[in-house]
C-alpha cells in the first residue's frame, strides 16, 4: 500500500521581472489586480497601532508595517497571493498543496 506525502510549496517572488501570465508584477498599483483578475476570493487587512506613539510617528508606523492581503484561488490545492502596502504591489506567492 502506498501512502502519498501531503506537501506544500510556496514560492515568494520580490525581485526580478517575475510577472504574472496576466502582465502583473511587483511594483504596481494594486488596482491592476481587479483589471487582471476581477475580485479577490480573500482580502486580509493588517493594521498595527502604537497608542504610546505620536500622531507623526504612528502614520510612519502605519506605513511601514500595514498591509492588504490579495488572495486569489484557481482551484482547491492552488493560490495566487499579493502583498500590497501603500498601494503598492510589494510580493506576489504562489501557494501550491496536495
Amino acid at each position: 500500500m502506498k501512502f502519498m506525502k501531503q506537501f506544500k510549496v510556496t514560492k515568494n517572488m520580490r525581485i526580478g521581472n517575475n510577472a504574472t501570465p496576466a502582465g502583473v508584477g511587483v511594483g504596481m498599483s494594486e488596482y491592476v489586480l481587479t483589471q487582471a483578475y476581477g475580485t479577490a476570493d480573500e482580502v486580509y487587512i493588517e493594521k498595527h497601532t502604537a497608542p504610546k506613539l505620536s500622531e507623526e510617528q504612528n502614520q510612519k508606523y502605519d506605513e511601514r508595517l500595514n498591509r492588504t492581503v490579495y488572495t486569489y484561488n484557481a482551484s482547491a490545492c492552488l493560490s495566487m497571493s499579493f502583498i500590497v502596502r501603500n498601494g503598492i504591489i510589494q510580493e506576489k506567492r504562489i501557494h501550491l498543496s496536495d
